[in-house]
């Protein structure tokens, strides 16, 4: 897969977990040691975000944060 495709392909992901996240109001996070998964409730004012990626190499390897709009 051409890294062209793979960021589209990555892009797509995102735009469809933000809107399952907000559809569902349910966010997934990360454990802060390992990584691990979980869910959290999103609360009222929260559902209008989008998440954040943060990343320091391959985007396999990323930090993803839901962060509510300003």
């Amino acid at each position: 897969m051409t890294k062209d495709r793979e960021r589209e392909n990555y892009q797509a992901f995102m735009a469809g977990l933000e809107a399952l996240t907000r559809e569902h109001r349910v966010e997934i996070r990360g454990c802060g040691c390992c990584g691990s998964p979980y869910l959290n409730p999103l609360e009222d004012g929260e559902v209008d975000g989008a998440y954040a990626v943060e990343r320091d190499g391959p985007f396999e390897f990323a930090r993803i944060t839901w962060e509510k709009r300003k």
